[in-house]
């Protein structure tokens, strides 16, 4: 079994399929992983439904009233009712290889998309905490004060030191109950004053950018704006990026 899963422990592709290309052995599989519930309630008599199977249903099961008289209630449901599956025309295999893809090779979603990057009309505002690396990336319509003012309220605790390079909309960071130094590129990469500079966040802007770089499509631009943070946190973290994403899934109503 230790070939099915990746160098660091977390799920691969073969591990996915020797799971899911049998359909009992899948649907099983995402059961005890909290994908599928083990019960949900029945919307007639409000008894616990349990599942059972039924080859008349496309995935071989159906959930079916617990309740004894079946005279009173006989109501069934689809076992991707309640699910995290349930809104989706596609299998469970397919939904599953398509999760792990936009975990792991986001790029072959969008390869074909050939758009320039002019074709974003969405500005990025983003900031980086040192001492742990966190990363916040937000896309705002324009670089007003009033606009990145609510992002930074939202995103930065108040009493944070915060800097910046000089644009404009920064000038009253310091009577919000932030300490704020900046860094005039123009002139200097490090103020003498302060000692402040904000290499950390160029870095970051640099490896972001190149993350994107393949995706060009506007419609899918905050997605992997969300991915990349997601996963900079997850490495953060030390956590497996496909686990979390099924851990989410699992633990969210």
């Amino acid at each position: 079994m230790r070939a099915l899963l990746g160098k660091d422990g977390d799920a691969n592709k073969l591990f996915l399929t020797y799971h899911l290309i049998d359909m009992d052995l899948g649907i099983q599989c995402l059961k005890d992983v909290g994908l599928i519930h083990s019960k949900v309630m029945c919307n007639t008599c409000g008894c616990d439904k349990t599942w059972c199977a039924d080859r008349k249903y496309e995935d071989g099961f159906r959930w079916r009233c617990c309740r004894k008289s079946a005279a009173v209630c006989s109501e069934s449901k689809p076992i991707k009712h309640a699910s995290w599956f349930q809104h989706s025309y596609l299998t469970f295999q397919e939904v599953m290889f398509l999760t792990y893809i936009m975990h792991h090779e986001p790029a072959s979603l969008t390869k074909e998309n050939c758009f320039s990057p002019t074709t974003i009309a969405e500005w990025v505002f983003g900031g980086v905490e040192r001492e742990s690396s966190k990363t916040f990336l937000a896309p705002i319509p324009d670089r007003t004060t009033d606009t990145l003012m609510a992002v930074i309220d939202l995103r930065i605790k108040p009493g944070t030191t915060v800097i910046s390079d000089c644009w404009g909309a920064y000038h009253n960071l310091d009577t919000q109950g932030y300490t704020h130094h900046t860094v005039n590129h123009s002139i200097e990469f490090v103020d003498q004053r302060t000692n402040a500079h904000a290499n950390t966040i160029e870095s970051r802007w640099h490896h972001v950018k190149a993350y994107l770089s393949p995706y060009n499509w506007k419609g899918d631009y905050i997605y992997h704006l969300a991915h990349y943070m997601f996963a900079a946190r997850c490495r953060g973290e030390k956590l497996h990026q496909f686990t979390k994403i099924l851990h989410l899934v699992a633990t969210t109503d």
